[in-house]
């Protein structure tokens, strides 16, 4: 069910969604309650991220207490970046190693 609401934009944000609208062909509230929803979508997917990072970390820790701790962090997740952790619990073995990407 869909609720009729107000909200106040200034006059330039509102130029560009109607532009953005119009290329996707669709209306002003179409357009918002999907790039709302993306947004919301995204910063869900980065809390779960930075959770599961921390959860990597501690066990990352745990395997290689002593042995210097190598951390992930969202920004190396990010771009893409690698670290190799030696015998990460849960993770398929090859070796001694697993890659976590």
């Amino acid at each position: 069910m869909k609720v009729k609401t107000s909200i106040t934009l200034s006059e330039a944000l509102l130029d560009l969604i109607d532009k953005r609208a119009r290329s996707f062909n669709t209306n002003r509230s179409d357009f918002i309650e999907i790039a709302v929803s993306a947004f919301i979508q995204r910063q869900s997917r980065e809390e779960q991220d930075a959770k599961d990072l921390e959860v990597i970390n501690r066990r990352a820790g745990y395997q290689r207490r002593g042995r210097g701790r190598s951390r992930l962090s969202s920004r190396s997740m990010k771009r893409g970046e690698s670290t190799v952790l030696r015998n990460p619990p849960g993770k398929i073995q090859k070796g001694s190693e697993c890659l976590l990407s």
